[in-house]
């Protein structure tokens, strides 16, 4: 099996863990990355919004797209 490298961002998470000394301590750094990632996918969209790439028209037709892999009798 072929080693990974770790870029620095993994290995900033892996030195912010060694704080987490509870369960408790690691669901709130969860959170925290969880908050981000949400913050950074909303401004993506209104991003994406403001510049026309995104608009209700579109969101209609995501909505009403089957994504599902149909089975095979």
């Amino acid at each position: 099996m072929e080693a990974t490298k770790l870029n620095s961002t993994q290995l900033h998470l892996l030195q912010l863990f060694e704080f987490c000394r509870t369960e408790d301590d690691t669901d709130d750094l969860k959170e925290v990355l969880s908050e981000y990632y949400a913050k950074r996918l909303d401004n993506m969209l209104d991003d994406l919004w403001e510049s026309g790439e995104l608009n209700q028209e579109k969101i209609n037709a995501i909505k009403n797209t089957h994504l599902r892999t149909p089975y095979q009798k």
